[in-house]
């Protein structure tokens, strides 16, 4: 960590005897400028000095302090420098664990880690002891051999880890086993109002090993604390490593016995109570509404989110894949290196069920304000290419981004292994004006023609409905057709249970 200073910049911090010469002069200063004659004996010009040096040394340590980031090997300088009202300046600390080539295994690397963790964690429960009750974000970040790991079982800490009744966000970036080790830390502390977990579903481990480390994490989010928490949000990314690999493999993440992905289930028990939810990872219907075979299963009811962003991938926990491929001639060929897979269309089969438990969760959540649903395709680069969005009044559509060539039905083989572009872009610049901006909007966007069924369709017209009413705008583009289609549905044109009695206009 060095010296403290450092941590401010490139600046470089006065010494002891810089510092003094500059007292005396701006005192002199001060002095000659009020006419006032200095005292010959130093002595009694100390206190104005020692008030100048405290407000400076005030000003830059509340500065300097504020923001941490610090390494396993720099906890003892911590320990040193954090000391009296520094530790009060502290509202952002960062805790890197690297990984260390000194450790001759991975059960050495993970103990050091623990240990790591528990020194810094007790350094925390000791300042809170002391006083220092100033609202913390703490953020884990840990690095390790990715392609090997620890069950569950075989990891744990030498005894529990103490309470912080004052972190109020938790970051834990890392492997599954230590995230969801630090996530059962996350589940004691009492007034924790963000936890964000973020590791990596590496598909080199076992299908065995990836389904006990899902219901792991599932039993792990049972007990988060957040649920008490009404203004909470969770963020969960299960980063897909080579989902290009996985989505043309056709690899599973649970079990084949299972009816039903656990995680996905958790994570809906999870956000009842939230404010705000994001997720990233293999997911299936149970994350908005319950299977039939699921024990305790009732309906869902989200009384408070306000913000909703699900990406999920193109596979499904058992496999299942929710798009097929392009049915056309190039399908199959790599185009200058681009396409590696082209499974774009949708698969009603499987989506309309997504789709249908996603608008059912849509009708339980009065006070949403704006949702998206997307799925990235496997492509080297593109993002977001099925997109599912609805923005309350004042809040503008987040543009999905499309980043794969041009694929046009008028155009040859020959032709498209010409084009060399890519369409980085939506149709509009803006998305909508400020007129419309007024009112309440949904919109789709989709690669092909793909549209909703009517049940669907209805229910999530009806979102926000109750909370802002007024005109509800319905956008579908469609970026292999090069469609786009706006729909207008004032209140009087919906019938209670969101089916349309007629369509305003058309263009």
């Amino acid at each position: 960590m060095g010296d403290p200073g450092e941590n401010a910049g490139s600046r470089e911090m006065p010494q002891a005897g810089q510092i003094s010469d500059f007292e005396e002069e701006t005192g002199a200063a001060e002095a000659s400028s009020s006419g006032q004659q200095t005292s010959a004996n130093p002595a009694t010009r100390f206190a104005h000095y020692a008030t100048i040096s405290e407000s400076w040394k005030n000003a830059i340590e509340t500065f300097t302090f504020r923001k941490l980031s610090i390494s396993e090997d720099e906890l003892t300088d911590v320990a040193n420098i954090m000391t009296g009202r520094r530790r009060s300046y502290l509202v952002h600390l960062t805790f890197e664990c690297k990984n260390n080539r000194d450790y001759k295994s991975l059960k050495d690397e993970t103990e050091g880690f623990f240990r790591a963790v528990e020194f810094l964690i007790g350094l925390l429960k000791s300042w809170q002891d002391d006083g220092v009750q100033n609202q913390l974000k703490l953020k884990l970040k840990f690095r390790t051999r990715r392609h090997k790991t620890l069950r569950p079982g075989q990891l744990g800490f030498r005894r529990p880890l103490p309470v912080l009744s004052n972190l109020h966000k938790l970051c834990v970036q890392g492997d599954n086993s230590r995230c969801i080790l630090l996530a059962e830390f996350a589940a004691l502390q009492p007034n924790l109002q963000h936890l964000n977990l973020v590791f990596t579903d590496w598909y080199r481990y076992s299908l065995t090993l990836r389904d006990v480390y899902r219901v792991a994490f599932a039993e792990t989010l049972a007990r988060i604390q957040l649920q008490r928490q009404p203004t909470a949000r969770l963020t969960i990314d299960m980063c897909h490593a080579r989902e290009t690999t996985e989505f043309r493999s056709r690899q599973i993440v649970i079990t084949p016995e299972r009816l039903y992905d656990p995680c996905s289930a958790a994570i809906r028990s999870c956000s009842l109570n939230l404010t705000s939810l994001r997720v990233n990872a293999f997911l299936d219907s149970t994350i908005f509404w319950p299977h039939e075979k699921e024990p305790n299963a009732r309906s869902p009811f989200w009384p408070h989110l306000r913000t909703l962003e699900i990406m999920f991938s193109g596979l499904s926990p058992s496999g299942e894949r929710y798009f097929q491929d392009i049915s056309d001639r190039f399908y199959g060929r790599r185009m200058r290196g681009v396409i590696s897979d082209g499974r774009q269309i949708p698969i009603p089969e499987l989506l309309d069920p997504f789709m249908a438990s996603f608008a059912k969760a849509v009708r339980s959540m009065p006070s949403i304000d704006q949702f998206r649903l997307m799925s990235s395709f496997p492509w080297d680069g593109a993002a977001n290419a099925f997109c599912v969005s609805y923005c309350a009044p004042g809040i503008r559509t987040v543009k999905c981004m499309h980043t794969y060539p041009c694929l046009a039905r008028d155009r040859t083989v020959e032709e498209l292994r010409q084009y060399r572009g890519y369409i980085g872009r939506c149709f509009d610049r803006k998305l909508e004006s400020d007129e419309e901006l007024l009112f309440r909007r949904l919109t789709y966007d989709v690669f092909t023609g793909w549209s909703p069924s009517e049940e669907v369709a209805w229910s999530l017209r009806c979102a926000g409905q109750e909370k802002y009413g007024g005109r509800l705008i319905e956008t579908f583009r469609s970026q292999w057709e090069r469609k786009k289609t706006v729909e207008y549905f004032d209140p009087e044109d919906l019938l209670e249970d969101g089916r349309p009695a007629k369509r305003a206009k058309k263009c």
